[in-house]
């Protein structure tokens, strides 16, 4: 876990939804939004995997959250605060991926491993900067770094780096420049 404390985490997570967000509102939300559900329970699985005493009930309450909302995370990526689930269905987040501070995802994305190096058992895994938003269907595939403040266009396959600031669309993604530039 990234955040200092759980509390930051879940303060940072709800206050994206809505800049009143309470504990106790945030509780009553995860009975009517999925995506708010989602992140709690995300936010949950990493505290317990991260205290050694009971780290054996994370993998428990991560199945919980895979099957009540779609929501797939490997124990072992790195989050930080302000992640925003537009729609929980179908995103996979792999092992080694690591998210940046106010990221969005929408459903059915995937960050995760294009190879596996089979010496070491371990794959390369993608980087989502500060700001960056990843839309419906999108794959970042391998060690890519998606800049800060960058999209990630509807069903494009990233297989390249995409620079601060900048559009990435199609397949194979090419990049265009945010600022009307091509």
């Amino acid at each position: 876990m990234i955040c200092r404390s759980f509390s930051e985490c879940f303060l940072t997570d709800t206050y994206r939804i809505s800049s009143e967000m309470t504990v106790w509102k945030a509780l009553k939300l995860c009975f009517r939004e999925s995506r708010v559900l989602a992140v709690v329970l995300f936010r949950i699985t990493q505290y317990l995997w991260s205290k050694k005493m009971i780290w054996r009930l994370a993998p428990i309450v991560k199945r919980v959250n895979e099957v009540l909302t779609g929501f797939e995370c490997h124990l072992e990526a790195t989050v930080e605060a302000g992640l925003f689930l537009a729609h929980t269905q179908n995103i996979v987040v792999g092992e080694g991926t690591k998210i940046g501070k106010q990221v969005t995802l929408y459903n059915g994305v995937t960050l995760g491993s294009a190879r596996i190096d089979h010496s070491s058992g371990k794959g390369k895994y993608p980087q989502i900067l500060d700001g960056g938003i990843v839309y419906s269907g999108a794959k970042v595939l391998g060690a890519i770094v998606i800049g800060k403040a960058s999209e990630v266009g509807a069903n494009a396959v990233v297989l390249q780096d995409v620079p601060d600031g900048c559009l990435a669309v199609g397949v194979p993604a090419r990049v265009i420049k945010l600022e009307g530039e091509r």
